[in-house]
């Protein structure tokens, strides 16, 4: 969904990669709480993928 806004340019797609980071980070964290370290791990990867796109990368 985020390619489409990068590709034109809006200037909604940053705000709408760290949406997806951020739901990506609550993703790892449940998957983490119900010790699904696997999908923790893919989850946080995600995020970061995202907040890469949205320029927010830490």
């Amino acid at each position: 969904m985020c390619i489409p806004l990068l590709a034109r340019g809006s200037q909604f797609s940053a705000q709408l990669c760290q949406t997806f980071a951020d739901a990506c980070e609550q993703c790892a964290q449940a998957c983490e709480w119900t010790g699904m370290t696997e999908c923790a791990e893919a989850g946080r990867r995600a995020a970061e993928a995202c907040r890469q796109m949205a320029g927010t990368a830490t």
